[in-house]
């Protein structure tokens, strides 16, 4: 089907060619006839190259829908117990530990995480932790697998949660040359915005029915009903 196209687009060209060379037109308005076949010309000749240029090193980017409802909907399943997508998984690890007591920590007061704490009766000095994706959307990209997972550790009844490195994005826009977007409703002149939106990752912890949870100053959970 690409291939159709250039051919009717360069088979429009030949008649416009032997147009130019029929005296039509008076002297005075040869020129100014030139000057717009050859233009047309040109956007016919572009736009068949246009469709002949191979398409391989363009990725797509699946849309998703407000990365802040995406976790609202994800936080909100998880604090239910209602089944979600093991799409949303990071890491899954399991802790043995001998205290009565486990305090919740960060490695930086700047760092946000959503904990959500599960008490099993089954679970005997051990606490197994699920990491769950955060979400980062930038113009409508998804980069969300694109961020860093935080680490855990759990040492002498304190889980900590240890920050990822920074992650940074360079977005660079290209918009389609005037040539193309003069026929299209896309505006060459249109000043895009820049736009993002993002939540933080959560974590799900499973811990011995009568252990004590405690949290350092700024750390908060959700226990499970």
């Amino acid at each position: 089907m690409n291939i159709l196209i250039p051919l009717l687009l360069m088979s429009m060209i030949i008649p416009i060619v032997i147009l130019i060379k029929k005296p039509i037109f008076a002297k005075s308005s040869t020129r100014s006839m030139n000057l717009l076949t050859g233009y047309i010309a040109l956007l016919l000749v572009a736009t068949a190259v246009f469709y002949l240029l191979p398409n391989k090193k363009y990725q797509p980017v699946e849309s998703i829908p407000v990365a802040d409802e995406s976790w609202e909907k994800l936080y909100e399943d998880l604090l239910e117990k209602r089944e979600v997508d093991q799409k949303h998984v990071r890491s899954k690890t399991s802790y043995s530990i001998e205290e009565k007591d486990l305090q919740l920590a960060v490695t930086s007061p700047d760092y946000y995480v959503s904990i959500i704490v599960e008490r099993d009766g089954s679970l005997e000095n051990r606490v197994e932790a699920t990491l769950y994706a955060s979400y980062l959307a930038v113009n409508g990209f998804d980069l969300s697998n694109e961020i860093p997972t935080p680490t855990l550790k759990l040492q002498n009844g304190t889980l900590t949660i240890m920050q990822p490195s920074k992650l940074e994005v360079e977005l660079n826009l290209i918009k389609k040359e005037f040539v193309y977007s003069q026929f299209s409703k896309e505006s060459w002149l249109e000043d895009d915005r820049f736009g993002s939106t993002h939540s933080a990752p959560i974590l799900y912890l499973k811990v011995p029915e009568d252990i004590k949870i405690s949290t350092l100053e700024g750390l908060y959970y959700d226990e499970v009903k």
